[in-house]
């Protein structure tokens, strides 16, 4: 084997190596991050599509009581608690529901919208932008890539024989480089 020569390197790669995780194992982490994603996929489709779809209608609520919820904020600088006013609302059947404002005050009424899913919301949500579909799409790839990187992991210890002679190529008995 010279140098440099691109078959030899292939080759090389292909052994298997001390230090390394053998392929079962890279496999079976591989399959287990396709399931994760892709699963994490499915609920992000569900989730989007259902706010995609999603009709409202104004209903005209009494705010009820006041209080105040701690979330945690991220931004450039770190993560901290931030507190947010939460107000009850309640409809005229009788629904109750606790929604973030700043603006309603306790004992006056409001319009507020209710989805078709039920929720309640101060304004009307924005729907998904094409972040969040590409988001999702991208969440489906990976797990695709995961799916078939584990499956081509796995392939060669099964067969016994490496992805190169199980692509058609098989080792040259030619050791130099051809003249041209």
């Amino acid at each position: 084997m010279e140098a440099g020569d691109p078959m030899a390197d292939a080759r090389r790669r292909t052994e298997d190596r001390p230090g390394y995780p053998p392929l079962g194992l890279t496999a079976a982490v591989l399959a287990l991050g396709a399931i994760l994603l892709g699963s994490a996929a499915v609920v992000g489709i569900a989730e989007v599509s259902a706010r995609a779809s999603a009709s409202y209608e104004a209903v005209v609520a009494s705010i009820v009581d006041e209080g105040s919820e701690q979330q945690l904020v991220a931004d450039r600088r770190g993560s901290r608690q931030a507190q947010y006013r939460v107000v009850s609302v309640e409809l005229a059947d009788g629904t109750r529901a606790e929604i973030r404002s700043d603006d309603l005050a306790v004992g006056e009424r409001a319009t507020v919208y209710r989805s078709t899913g039920g929720t309640i919301a101060a304004t009307i949500p924005d729907p998904p932008g094409p972040l969040e579909w590409a988001v999702c799409a991208g969440a489906v790839l990976g797990a695709l890539a995961l799916a078939v990187a584990s499956v081509r992991t796995i392939l060669p210890a099964r067969t016994g024989r490496s992805p190169a002679t199980r692509c058609g190529r098989t080792r040259s008995r030619r050791t130099r480089p051809r003249r041209r």
